[in-house]
């Protein structure tokens, strides 16, 4: 149900440097990515980071796979409102 043709997902395991505190081993991690048809990554923030710039492009890569060519065109942006369409639906973000 999962993997490449629903979703853009990439399964990451984070703070992998706490080696102690480990609940799924990375054979476990692998098994989960393979069953699913995703990429696995371990990564840790920790100084010096691992991995955590390659999640990132990996996510990238993934969910630019996900969209069609046609929607890689450029959109032409408006400066003014005066040139935005008077029926232009409006989305509102709230911060709490």
């Amino acid at each position: 149900m999962f993997g490449r043709d629903c979703f853009p997902m990439v399964l990451v395991a984070n703070k992998v440097d706490l080696v102690h505190l480990r609940k799924i081993t990375s054979e476990q991690g692998r098994e989960m990515a393979s069953k699913h048809s995703i990429t696995y990554i371990e990564t840790s923030a920790k100084d010096p980071p691992m991995n955590v710039d390659k999640a990132f492009h990996e996510l990238v890569r993934v969910i630019r796979q996900q969209i069609p060519e046609g929607g890689l065109k450029k959109k032409r942006k408006t400066k003014w409102r005066a040139d935005r369409p008077s029926t232009s639906h409006r989305m509102h973000c709230v911060v709490l």
